[in-house]
């Protein structure tokens, strides 16, 4: 069996936006000429549907041969048991009312059969991996959306310990949806990825980002060092159909708290700088501590009392 230590994800890549097109064609075939030059490393790749998607598979295809894989899919009895299981673990750890499941299960039904494809089709080619050892590198489009949650999700199913490595440089909507340039990231605790940006008015900003977490397993907090004199915060939604919940972003003795963006549960958190001392900013972005956000939403009845008598119907009837 051959060795499969380095695994990058491309996911649904190609820019709708055809300035962009030439200019990321380019970058992602210089980085994954180099990447492919390892022979330990493999590519998947989920497409998209704009028409340079042809050229972008070519492209890959050539680079990592038999190491490339296009799309993988699996949707078998026992890749169906599987996702099956995930449905009852994410209702024991979320209860069965809780308002935050159903689009995040179908995206892991997506996940876990593009998963599976690509287990099966590792095995096939004779490649194995060790998920104690193996690095995920994930990039693509929808930066808060698609690729964000596949990432993590995929990543999940691969079983794989090590954080996936986020490439914003590879990704055109990085930042997304402020226009401006990545600077820098940093990995901070409980695989949760930080990016320093500056729009392109000068001032500076930061997103939180999810690098792994099973669909079952409860959202992620960031949490710093601010008062609502030191940043702006703006959240953002990771679905244009689902209603944006900003609950769970709050202010108390000195701390913000906000939701870690996933990608289909927690919006889209950027936070900005009032002023424009970078390397403070940096050293308080850097220095967020990642929690998990425990607050359950079922123990609120609403319109029932439990356990009420039977309503008597005298006085209508």
């Amino acid at each position: 069996m051959r060795v499969i230590s380095k695994l990058y994800l491309m996911i649904h890549p190609t820019p709708r936006n055809a300035g962009k097109i030439k200019t990321y064609l380019e970058r992602w075939e210089q980085h994954l000429s180099e990447a492919a030059a390892d022979p330990e490393a493999a590519l998947c790749v989920l497409s998209n549907s704009p028409p340079e998607m042809a050229a972008v598979s070519e492209m890959v295809s050539g680079l990592f041969g038999d190491r490339c894989f296009m799309d993988p899919h699996d949707w078998s009895d026992a890749t169906k048991l599987k996702f099956v299981e995930v449905v009852g673990r994410a209702f024991v750890a979320r209860g069965t009312h809780s308002r935050d499941g159903t689009y995040g299960l179908w995206t892991d039904r997506n996940a876990i059969r593009w998963t599976e494809g690509l287990k099966m089709g590792l095995a096939d080619r004779g490649f194995a991996y060790s998920p104690s050892s193996m690095q995920v590198f994930a990039f693509g489009a929808m930066w808060g959306g698609c690729m964000t949650k596949y990432a993590a999700l995929m990543s999940s199913h691969l079983g794989v310990e090590r954080t996936p490595e986020i490439l914003p440089e590879l990704c055109h909507d990085a930042g997304y949806s402020v226009a401006g340039r990545y600077l820098e990231k940093r990995e901070l605790n409980n695989h949760v990825w930080a990016f320093l940006f500056q729009a392109d008015n000068g001032a500076y900003f930061a997103q939180f980002m999810e690098g792994l977490r099973a669909v079952w397993e409860r959202p992620k907090l960031a949490v710093i060092e601010a008062t609502p004199d030191d940043y702006f915060i703006h959240a953002g939604a990771y679905n244009g159909l689902i209603a944006l919940d900003t609950s769970s972003v709050t202010l108390g003795a000195g701390k913000v708290r906000f939701p870690v963006m996933d990608g289909y549960l927690s919006p889209n958190i950027t936070v900005f700088c009032r002023a424009g001392d970078y390397d403070s900013f940096r050293q308080t972005m850097f220095a967020a501590d990642v929690v998990v956000d425990e607050r359950r939403d079922d123990m609120v009845r609403v319109g029932l009392l439990p356990y009420q008598a039977p309503a008597s119907l005298d006085d209508f009837c």
